[in-house]
C-alpha cells in the first residue's frame, strides 16, 4: 500500500520529479495484483505525449519475465499485461476530463501552466471524480515549476502548505540539485571566488539552512548521503554564472531557494526579460512615448498578441 496518497511538489527547473513520479508508478503497477487505472495530464499535447511515452519506454526496457506480455493500445491510451490501463490527456481547463475512466494513480505535471483558478478547479474536480478515494492504491502527485503569481498553481501550493491540508507538500530548492554545480579552472580561481563572496551568498546560505531544518530526519539522511545538503563554492559559482544570463526575477522563478521566491516572476508583465534585452541590443532606435515607454514596432488593431 502507498503511505502518502496525495503529494504536491513545488520545484525549480530540471529537478527530475516527473521522471521519478512515473518510475514509481511503473514499479508500483508491476507489483499490483489488481488491474489499476493510471492517468497523466500535461499543459499541452506535445508534453502529454512525452509523459505517457516515458513510462511505456521504461516498461518495455525491462526483461521479458518481469515485463510480462507486450503492451497494447494507442500512443495516449494503452493496457499493460495485468489489465492496468494508462491514459494521458492535455489539460484544457474544462470539465469532463477523464470522464468514463476509473483511476487509482494520477500524475499532474507542469501544473503551473494549467491556467486560472476557477476553470482549473472545475477540471480537477472532474478528474478527482474518476478516482477511487477508498482504494489502497490511491496515489496522486501534482508537481511543477511556478509560472508566476495569481495562477491556480500558486493557489494550490498555498493550500497544500497548510498543516491540515491532507497533502504531503514538498519544496525542492535549486541548491539540492547535484547538477547545479560549476567547477573552477584552478585552485587560485576558487580561492579568489571565495574571497569575493558577500551578503548575497549569506542570504542564500540562511535560506538553505532554513530548508534543511524543515526536513524530516529520513529526508535529511537521504540528501546528506547523496552529498547535496552541503553548499559548496561550486554551487555559488554555478548560481552566479547562471544568474548572469537571466533576468533576476526569471532566475528566481526557474531556480528558487524558497516557495515565495518561486512566485516572484510574472508580476513584471507578460514579456520575457531576456527577449527584451536582446531586442534592445539590436541596431534599432525605438520611439519613446511621453510616458517613457519604448515602442519598437507599432501595434496592430484587432491583432491578438
Amino acid at each position: 500500500q502507498i503511505r502518502c496518497h496525495r503529494t504536491t511538489v513545488a520545484k525549480g527547473r530540471q529537478q527530475g520529479i516527473g521522471e521519478v513520479s512515473q518510475a514509481f508508478m511503473v514499479a508500483y503497477c508491476m507489483q499490483a495484483v489488481d488491474p489499476l487505472g493510471v492517468f497523466i495530464t500535461a499543459h499541452d499535447e506535445k508534453t502529454a505525449k512525452v509523459h505517457i511515452a516515458r513510462p511505456r519506454a521504461l516498461m518495455e526496457s525491462l526483461p521479458g519475465p518481469i515485463r510480462g506480455a507486450p503492451l497494447g493500445g494507442a500512443q495516449d491510451e494503452w493496457t499493460w499485461h495485468n489489465n492496468t490501463k494508462w491514459n494521458s490527456a492535455t489539460f484544457l481547463g474544462k470539465a469532463g476530463k477523464a470522464q468514463g475512466l476509473s483511476n487509482h494513480l494520477y500524475h499532474g505535471t507542469e501544473c503551473g501552466m494549467y491556467g486560472d483558478i476557477a476553470p482549473t478547479n472545475e477540471t480537477m474536480g472532474s478528474i478527482e471524480a474518476t478516482i477511487d478515494e477508498e482504494s489502497p492504491h490511491l496515489f496522486i502527485v501534482k508537481e511543477s515549476t511556478s509560472n508566476g503569481p495569481g495562477s491556480w498553481w500558486q493557489w494550490h501550493v498555498e493550500n497544500a502548505r497548510q498543516p491540515n491540508s491532507g497533502e504531503n507538500f514538498r519544496f525542492f530548492p535549486c541548491s539540492i540539485n547535484p547538477m547545479n554545480r560549476k567547477s573552477f579552472a584552478s585552485d587560485a580561481e576558487r580561492s579568489a571566488f571565495i574571497d569575493g563572496m558577500g551578503v548575497e551568498e549569506e542570504r542564500v546560505i540562511a535560506q538553505h539552512a532554513a530548508y534543511v531544518a524543515s526536513l524530516r530526519p529520513w529526508e535529511a539522511r537521504l540528501l546528506s548521503n547523496a552529498g547535496t545538503l552541503t553548499l559548496t563554492p561550486e554551487f555559488f559559482h554555478w548560481r552566479k554564472t547562471k544568474k548572469g544570463h537571466k533576468d533576476q526575477f526569471l532566475f528566481a522563478h526557474d531556480f528558487p531557494m524558497t516557495v515565495d521566491e518561486a512566485f516572484l516572476s510574472g508580476g513584471l508583465g507578460y514579456f520575457d526579460g531576456d527577449r527584451i534585452d536582446e531586442q534592445r541590443k539590436r541596431q534599432m532606435r525605438p520611439e519613446v512615448t511621453r510616458w517613457g515607454a519604448e515602442v519598437w514596432e507599432a501595434p496592430q488593431s484587432f491583432c491578438r498578441y
